[in-house]
C-alpha cells in the first residue's frame, strides 16, 4: 500500500494541474449616505465683527470605514489655523470607522457682512464622501468706544495717573476685517477716544512715543465698548547689553555649534522673562533658539541688578549653510516687547559648496540705470574679496560686452573691488552673496577713476 501511495504521489507530481483561482474581493467603500455631518453655529444671532465658534460632528453610521476625510470652512469668517484637528485640509485626514464620531471646533471673528447676514460654509469630503453644509445667522449693524490712557508707570503701582500719561501719541486703529480704519491723539494726559466705530477686532499702532516702546495688543470692541491701559516702557537696550559668539570659525551641516553669550543688567532692578529671539527675517541658514539648546534663554531667564549673566547654548547647522557657505546667530532679547532690545550677532563659515557670479559691468552714459547696447565695459577686472577675512579669492575679466562670468566661487559673502582704470559708480565697493546652484546675477554701474589734475 506504501508504494501505490508512493507512486500516486510521483504521478501527480508530474501532470499539470489546472486551479481556479477566485477573484480578490475589493474592498467595500462606505456609503456616502451612511456619513453624516452636523453644523452648529454658538448663537442665533451676532453684531458686526462679533467672535464666532463654529462645531462640526462627522459620523460615520455605515458599517465600512470612510476614506481620510478633510474639513475646512469658508464664508464670512477665515477659521485661520489647525481648527479642524486631524481633519485639517491639509493634513493626511482622519479616517472613521464604522459608528465613529469625530468632533472639531474652532472660532474666529466675522467678516464684511454689510448685508445683514452671516453665512458659512463647511465642506468634509474625501471621495466617494462630498458633503456641504450651509449656516446663516443674522448680523446686526453695531457699534462700540475704544478709549484708555497711554503712559508710563513711573512709581509701579499698575495704575496710570494723568500725570504718568504721554501726550501727543498718534494712535492708528485697524479693523482689518471691516476695512476701516481711524487715527486721534492723545491729549495732555495721556487719553485717547474712539466713539462710535465698527463693533469688531482693531489692531492698534502707536507712533511718537519719544524715548519709550510699547506692544499694545488687538482689542475687541463691542457694543459696551473698551477701555485699553497701554503701558510703555522704557527700551531694554537701555538697561540689558548683550554678546554672542560661535565657539568655531567653521562647521559642516548636522554638527553642533555652542554659543556664548553674555548678558549685562546694568540697571538697578532685576531683569525676568528675557528670551531670544533670533532670526526674525527667517533665514534657512540663520539658528534659532530651540527649547532644547537655549534653556533659559528660551523660556525665559532672570539677570539679577547690575550682574552679568553668560549662557552657553548650543543649535545644530542646518544643511542650507552650506549653500550659503555661511550661518548666523542674529539675536535680539526680549522682555514683553520686541522693539528697543539689544541685539548681538555672529557668524561662522559653511566650506565646500561653489556657486557662479553672471553678470554685466558697465558705464551708464545716457543715466537710464540700465547696461544699454554699447555700454558693456570690457577688460574690467573684478576680484571677490572675502567679507570676512578681507582677502582676495577670485577674479574675472568681462567680456566684449561687459559681461562676467566667474566660475566655481566658493559660496559665501563678498566685497566686490575693481581695479583702475574703473570704479564703482557708487563711490563704494557692494557686496555681493554667492549661492550653490544659483546665479547670482550682478550688475554694476561703472565710472571711470577721475584723473589727477595737472599743475
Amino acid at each position: 500500500m506504501a508504494r501505490s501511495t508512493s507512486r500516486l504521489i510521483a504521478v501527480l507530481a508530474v501532470i499539470p494541474i489546472a486551479l481556479t483561482l477566485a477573484p480578490a474581493t475589493a474592498t467595500a467603500a462606505v456609503d456616502p449616505e451612511d456619513v453624516a455631518v452636523v453644523a452648529t453655529l454658538d448663537k442665533a444671532a451676532y453684531d458686526t465683527g462679533d467672535r464666532v465658534t463654529l462645531t462640526v460632528t462627522v459620523t460615520n453610521n455605515g458599517a465600512e470605514p470612510t476614506p481620510a476625510l478633510r474639513a475646512w470652512a469658508s464664508g464670512d469668517t477665515y477659521f485661520n489655523g489647525p481648527w479642524a484637528r486631524e481633519m485639517d485640509r491639509w493634513g493626511p485626514g482622519k479616517v472613521l470607522a464604522p459608528g465613529e464620531s469625530y468632533r472639531i471646533s474652532g472660532a474666529d471673528y466675522l467678516g464684511d457682512t454689510s448685508d445683514g447676514v452671516a453665512n458659512i460654509d463647511v465642506q468634509v469630503e474625501d471621495a466617494p464622501v462630498f458633503k456641504r453644509v450651509r449656516l446663516s445667522a443674522p448680523v446686526a449693524a453695531t457699534t462700540g468706544d475704544l478709549t484708555g490712557r497711554i503712559g508710563y508707570d513711573s512709581n509701579a503701582d499698575g495704575v496710570l495717573a494723568p500725570e504718568e500719561g504721554r501726550a501727543g501719541v498718534t494712535v492708528t486703529i485697524d479693523n482689518y476685517r471691516a476695512g476701516v480704519r481711524h487715527t486721534t491723539s492723545t491729549n495732555a494726559s495721556g487719553y485717547y477716544e474712539f466713539r462710535g466705530i465698527t463693533t469688531g477686532e482693531y489692531h492698534m499702532r502707536l507712533e511718537g512715543l519719544i524715548e519709550f516702546v510699547a506692544q499694545p495688543e488687538p482689542q475687541f470692541v463691542g457694543r459696551a465698548g473698551k477701555d485699553y491701559q497701554i503701558f510703555v516702557e522704557r527700551p531694554l537696550s537701555e538697561s540689558l547689553t548683550a554678546t554672542l559668539r560661535f565657539d568655531r570659525k567653521t562647521y559642516q551641516p548636522g554638527e553642533r555649534a555652542t554659543i556664548t553669550i553674555t548678558l549685562f543688567n546694568r540697571s538697578a532692578r532685576p531683569l525676568t522673562g528675557v528670551t531670544a529671539w533670533c532670526n526674525r527675517v527667517g533665514h534657512e541658514w540663520g539658528l534659532r533658539a530651540t527649547a532644547e539648546g537655549w534653556g533659559a534663554l528660551y523660556s525665559g531667564a532672570t539677570i539679577p541688578a547690575g550682574t552679568k549673566r553668560t549662557y552657553k547654548v548650543w543649535s545644530i547647522i542646518p544643511p542650507e549653510g552650506r549653500k550659503a557657505g555661511f550661518v548666523f546667530a542674529e539675536c535680539g532679547f526680549i522682555q514683553r516687547i520686541s522693539d528697543g532690545t539689544p541685539e548681538a550677532e555672529d557668524t561662522a563659515k559653511v566650506p565646500g559648496a561653489v556657486g557662479t557670479v553672471e553678470g554685466v559691468v558697465y558705464e551708464d552714459r545716457d543715466g537710464d540705470l540700465t547696461a544699454g547696447p554699447g555700454e558693456g565695459v570690457q577688460g574690467a577686472r573684478v576680484t571677490l574679496v572675502d567679507s570676512q577675512s578681507g582677502k582676495a579669492i577670485v577674479n574675472g575679466l568681462t567680456g566684449p560686452d561687459g559681461r562676467l562670468d566667474i566660475r566655481n566661487v566658493p559660496t559665501g559673502t563678498y566685497v566686490l573691488r575693481l581695479d583702475k582704470p574703473w570704479q564703482f559708480a557708487e563711490a563704494r565697493n557692494p557686496w555681493h552673496q554667492v549661492y550653490e546652484g544659483w546665479p547670482n546675477p550682478i550688475s554694476e554701474r561703472v565710472t571711470r577713476v577721475p584723473r589727477p589734475a595737472t599743475a
